[in-house]
């Protein structure tokens, strides 16, 4: 197994140690290894995901860039 999966599922098995220390503290029962690691993933693989987009673009979006007044733009000339 490679080093970076190794490591995930140590994080994932210290998690649960936890959270089955926290399950007995409420006197509730703690969902097995498999599941915890089941559902880690699930919730992984639901993060970060961008939601689909329906319809035309909205126009609020689109901002075209600003340009400064022409009043500010000042030529040097001779004194």
């Amino acid at each position: 197994m490679p080093l970076f999966g190794y490591i995930i599922n140590v994080s994932i098995a210290n998690a649960w140690l936890i959270y089955k220390r926290d399950c007995d503290l409420l006197k509730e029962k703690p969902m097995p290894l498999k599941m915890f690691h089941l559902s880690v993933a699930a919730t992984l693989k639901k993060a970060n995901k961008v939601p689909a987009k329906v319809g035309q673009p909205s126009s609020e979006q689109y901002k075209p860039p600003v340009q400064p007044p022409s009043s500010l733009h000042h030529r040097a000339g001779p004194v």
